[in-house]
Order: C-alpha cells, then sequence, then structure tokens
C-alpha cells in the first residue's frame, strides 16, 4: 500500500476532467475485446490504467451464446489508481473522480 494522497476519496465530475486527462501523456489500446486506457487521473494525478470491454454477454459463463458490441459514443471512464484515498469505501478504487471520454486510438 501507498501512503494516502491529499485528495479524499469522493465521487465527483468536473467538465475539465476528460481535457486534462487528454492533454497530459497517456495511451489507447483497442483490441477486439475491449479499449484499455492508460495515464493519470485529471483529479489526483496518479497513474491508472481503464479496461473497458467492447462485448456485453447475455447468460452465465460458460454458456453465453449472444454477445453485442457497446453502442457508440464517449466511455464512462473513473479513477482507478492503487493510491490510498482517504474515507475511500473498501468495495471501490481510486480517488472517485469519474469522466466521459471520446477515446480514439493511437
Amino acid at each position: 500500500m501507498t501512503a494516502p494522497d491529499e485528495h479524499w476519496f469522493e465521487e465527483i465530475s468536473d467538465p475539465g476532467f476528460a481535457g486534462l486527462f487528454i492533454s497530459q501523456e497517456h495511451r489507447v489500446l483497442d483490441t477486439r475485446g475491449s479499449v484499455v486506457v492508460s495515464g493519470h487521473c485529471p483529479r489526483c494525478s496518479h497513474p491508472m490504467t481503464f479496461d473497458y470491454s467492447k462485448l456485453v454477454h447475455k447468460g452465465i459463463l460458460p454458456r453465453f451464446k449472444a454477445s453485442k458490441p457497446i453502442a457508440k459514443g464517449p466511455l464512462p471512464m473513473y479513477c482507478t489508481c492503487r493510491f490510498e484515498h482517504r474515507d475511500r469505501p473498501d468495495d471501490e478504487e481510486g480517488c472517485g473522480a469519474f469522466w466521459s471520454l471520446e477515446v480514439l486510438p493511437q
């Protein structure tokens, strides 16, 4: 574990988060089944990786049959950093920041 950050855990969004995320060094890996975006959280500045599945499965593994691609449009993203943030619930990750991002493969 790491030392707690000055940002308390708070589910919060800001219209500038997406632009700030894109303006920093980041990577987008677009595969057949997912989009993996890595960079730094626009709120707490910690490194993070966000994995977004492009497929929605119906049924219970391993016997599912139907899957379809996600709808086009911006991806909902949230901070997934591994740093500790005060008051973060045990079942959460990151600092609580969330935003939408138009992802274009690099």
